[in-house]
């Protein structure tokens, strides 16, 4: 794991804190289309001629979500579904021979979430054995799997109360650390956020009852708040930063990050090299900016995307500092130079 951590950290490279349909792994953008894992050359989709290939073909099952380990991006976990419902399965492939890595990780249908904890374990959430899922049916543990072994056998790192739902695995690698968490909510429906530390101990972060965990930015947690917490109002963005929430005394240490204009909502915020990308919308449209972290106020640039109409941000690259932005039926990649259009895959 120490080997991984370290060539990781000096690639630069990330995996998206909770795993999207498109994700840029590294120097290329990943994407998926139906049954159909896509990926093209990050230079490609800058040049503003995207070239996709495809890499695997889960027919008959659809595509949800991929995430895949850096820094190499060639081991993917994927989050299939299927037309009957009921849950999802989760499948490890090997993203350059474009097939299933035998005795990887494969997981039948059920209320299942994964996030990887380092090459050889994953963090699972979902129907792993009696006890593992509340009454509901929604998973209340964390469990650490290891490659090769019975998932019965995997590890319980966090157990949660009984009526606990969207309990959801984290794992980050940027510029600024390696980072594993939880996100979840409590039976009286307040929201909690767990960082794990080595060997799995569990720090609980101080931020108030109501929000929304955004991503990892620059050895920052970045959440969106649902009410006011030292002074940063209801529907800013708060950060706290990572390195003073490991030290012994664990403190979490609140910084205002952005609060949105009159008028305006976040929908979302992620994080780029040096660039939190934020998603706005509001009476006068959606908008995207991005900012860089500053002080006392963090330094904000409005993004030209083309079109109108609403907006959703898919992903950025940690690399790049480029975002991937779907507004109609059209994929634009921004946020250096002139907005480039993606050929969807």
């Amino acid at each position: 794991m120490y080997r991984l951590l370290l060539v990781a950290l000096l690639a630069l490279f990330t995996a998206p804190a909770v795993a999207q349909p498109a994700a840029f792994d590294g120097e290329e953008l990943t994407m998926a289309s139906g049954t159909k894992l896509r990926r093209a050359p990050l230079a490609t989709v800058l040049q503003g001629n995207t070239a996709w290939r495809t890499i695997f073909d889960a027919a008959p099952f659809t595509i949800e979500r991929s995430t895949c380990l850096p820094p190499e991006f060639d081991r993917c976990l994927l989050t299939l579904s299927d037309a009957d419902g009921g849950g999802h399965s989760i499948l490890e492939i090997d993203a350059e021979r474009g097939e299933p890595i035998p005795g990887g990780f494969t997981l039948g249908k059920g209320p299942n979430r994964v996030a990887w904890y380092d090459d050889r374990r994953i963090m699972l959430v979902g129907n792993s054995g009696p006890g593992t899922v509340t009454e509901a049916g929604e998973p209340r543990l964390v469990k650490l799997w290891t490659r090769g072994t019975d998932v019965v056998d995997a590890t319980t790192i966090l157990a949660t109360p009984p009526d606990t739902t969207d309990l959801t695995p984290i794992f980050d690698v940027s510029t600024g650390g390696l980072f594993h968490a939880a996100a979840l909510t409590t039976p009286s429906g307040e929201r909690e956020l767990y960082h794990f530390g080595w060997e799995q101990n569990f720090i609980v972060s101080r931020l108030p009852s109501q929000f929304t965990f955004q991503d990892f930015f620059q050895g920052r947690a970045i959440a969106l708040l649902g009410a006011t917490w030292a002074g940063i109002p209801a529907g800013g963005l708060a950060s706290y930063p990572m390195a003073a929430l490991m030290r012994p005394d664990r403190r979490t240490v609140p910084e205002r990050a952005y609060v949105p204009p009159a008028g305006y909502g976040i929908i979302a915020a992620r994080g780029g090299r040096d660039r939190l990308f934020v998603h706005l919308r509001g009476a006068g449209g959606d908008r995207l900016i991005d900012l860089r972290v500053g002080a006392p106020d963090w330094g904000e640039r409005r993004i030209s995307v083309p079109g109108d109409g609403p907006m959703e941000l898919l992903a950025v690259s940690k690399l790049a500092d480029t975002a991937l932005v779907s507004r109609g039926e059209e994929l634009y990649a921004v946020g250096r130079g002139t907005a480039r259009k993606v050929r969807a895959p």
